[in-house]
């Protein structure tokens, strides 16, 4: 009789672009890194905005892949960490101002959800757009991109 397995700690942080490549097939960096996060007992936090970003970008079959990683068969590879007006008060009115006060472009919610789980968990993000990230995060942090 095997141990079920249990998720000690967010490994990885994923934006939407590691979600999207391993759904299309595109890229093995993205399911591998699946692989190395289960074989550590540990998950993938993502923000379900960026979730529901992802899934826009799909066509219906790599949906159903995508499916795999939130309710299939890895379904314990990823944690979707809730969005809840808590949430949406830090981000959207706390953080989101002085972050755009900084210059450029206002980061989306997404974005910034990502980078607040980042730094909740203390872990690397995976990202198609490391740009963004690096200006919340700061240029020491961890980023990864697919």
């Amino acid at each position: 009789m095997t141990a079920a397995r249990t998720v000690s700690q967010v490994g990885l942080i994923f934006d939407h672009h590691p979600l999207t490549a391993y759904a299309t097939s595109k890229d093995l960096l993205a399911p591998s890194l699946v692989a190395s996060i289960l074989e550590r007992g540990q998950a993938i936090a993502v923000s379900p905005l960026v979730l529901a970003e992802a899934y826009c970008g799909l066509d219906h079959g790599e949906a159903d892949v995508l499916d795999l990683l939130t309710g299939g068969a890895l379904a314990a590879a990823l944690l979707v960490e809730p969005f809840d007006g808590e949430a949406a008060r830090l981000l959207g009115r706390d953080s989101a101002p002085t972050l755009s006060g900084t210059g450029g472009h206002r980061p989306t919610l997404a974005t910034l959800h990502t980078a607040q789980l980042a730094l909740r968990h203390s872990a690397g993000v995976v990202t198609g757009e490391p740009a963004p990230l690096r200006k919340l995060l700061g240029t020491d942090w961890p980023l990864l991109q697919v």
